[in-house]
């Protein structure tokens, strides 16, 4: 996306001189150490079980679809679990082939003497990915007036303050590989694109739609001026980082992974499902989404520095409009506004929209553990009796004003609105950046 001032670009924003931007990235920074040790739902110990079994069975990579989430967590705990008193007793796992914690086994985790520092332990990769995130949009942006204002708002950002800090999942990862994948393909180095935007999507599943729309951007109109040798070798690394996500190439050649569970693709395992639910009439919506955006990313004569954060963007849009999900996967898409808010400081008011209707959409259908006021932190086991929104809706009485479901239903409906409305608002932005570049052309 090349950086283009808009008009006013800088107003209402004076105050974010290079002084105050310090300051804020510092506090931001303070805010997460602050959080780091805190909270934490349930999956925190399921997923440090899996890199304890990994780390203690000398294990690297396997025929699983988060591999590269795996790794880059294993890497930070071969170094920091010499602060972590008596492993085992917190990780050790009779039975890998169910490693997900239930509720019980997480109480207990949680009133260890040393949890506060095991937590910050654990997720102090996710932070270090946050950070490189941050950079990344700051590059990206152009170091500016813009890359400040973008910056901030990717810190300040509560979607994935929450998934991160507050729920304690490894968003991040997959997310700051997306953006080192968009920064090389700003600056036309298409294989390490590839290689990022391969990691990316082993490192969470539903990324893999980034693949299709990446191959198709090589092979756009937009791409022939580039060396078609660079493309090949691109599209091969992301053709074979796709087919490890999905198992159609094994890594270790069983038919058993690590933990002994039977090797099966992700569509084997059900988790797709809910992409193909969303139905209108007999259309299938995301699927047609995402097959129009595949069509004008392959036509599409656009650079490909200007075509991926749009092409990238409206794919993560359209999935999180058009399917279920629980709120930390939101995360996912806080990234593409940023990059075009450094242009335009008017998504502002709708990012703002979309952080509250999030908000109050999930608090109102999610359970204990989730998305209550503390949300998941460590306390003790008295925390289970602790209300959540729902409960506390219908002691107040407000039911019968309006019932759950629909208080619900309405602010879902706002929370795709919004997002509706930010992936117009970045179309229209590139569709006039575009036409600049044309216009510049012919001149």
């Amino acid at each position: 996306m090349t950086v283009i001032s808009t008009p006013n670009s800088s107003a209402g924003c004076v105050w974010l001189t290079q002084e105050n931007f310090f300051r804020l990235v510092i506090f931001a920074i303070l805010l997460r150490i602050i959080l780091l040790p805190f909270f934490g739902h349930v999956d925190v110990l399921s997923e440090a079980r899996r890199i304890f079994f990994w780390d203690q069975q000398g294990i690297y990579f396997d025929d699983i679809s988060r591999n590269a989430t795996s790794i880059f967590q294993l890497m930070f705990y071969k170094v920091l679990s010499v602060f972590i008193v008596d492993e085992s007793t917190l990780f050790l796992h009779e039975n890998m082939r169910s490693s997900t914690a239930t509720p019980i086994e997480y109480f207990e985790f949680v009133s260890n003497d040393s949890i506060f520092r095991v937590l910050f332990i654990i997720k102090l990769p996710f932070f270090v990915a946050d950070l490189v995130t941050a950079w990344c949009v700051y590059q990206y942006c152009g170091k500016n007036h813009g890359a400040r204002r973008a910056t901030v708002l990717w810190l300040y950002n509560p979607l994935m303050l929450f998934a991160v800090y507050i729920f304690g999942r490894f968003e991040s990862i997959p997310v700051m590989f997306c953006a080192l994948s968009l920064l090389a393909l700003q600056r036309e180095r298409f294989v390490l694109a590839a290689v990022a935007i391969g990691l990316s999507i082993n490192s969470r599943e539903l990324f893999i739609f980034l693949g299709p729309v990446f191959v198709a951007m090589m092979f756009s109109r937009g791409a022939a001026q580039h060396s078609l040798v660079s493309r090949l070798v691109a599209c091969a690394i992301v053709i074979f980082a796709v087919a490890i996500s999905v198992q159609l190439v094994s890594l270790t050649g069983s038919s058993l992974d690590s933990f002994g569970r039977e090797v099966t693709s992700i569509a084997a395992e059900g988790r797709v499902d809910n992409l193909f639910r969303f139905i209108v009439g007999s259309f299938l919506m995301f699927p047609m989404i995402y097959f129009v955006v595949l069509l004008y990313t392959w036509n599409n004569d656009a650079p490909i520095k200007n075509q991926a954060p749009l092409m990238f963007s409206l794919v993560m849009v359209s999935f999180f409009v058009f399917s279920s999900h629980t709120a930390h996967y939101v995360s996912w898409v806080a990234l593409f506004p940023c990059l075009y808010f450094a242009r335009n400081p008017l998504l502002l008011k709708p990012m703002l929209t979309l952080f509250v209707s999030w908000f109050m959409y999930n608090l109102s259908i999610t359970d204990l553990g989730v998305f209550t006021a503390f949300l998941a932190s460590p306390l003790s086991m008295h925390f289970a009796g602790f209300p959540n929104f729902p409960q506390m809706y219908q002691a107040l009485g407000l039911s019968q004003s309006l019932d759950l479901l629909t208080f619900g239903r309405i602010w879902g409906t706002f929370f795709r609105a919004a997002l509706i409305y930010l992936a117009v608002q970045m179309s229209l932005m590139y569709w006039k950046e575009i036409r600049s570049i044309n216009s510049g052309a012919r001149t």
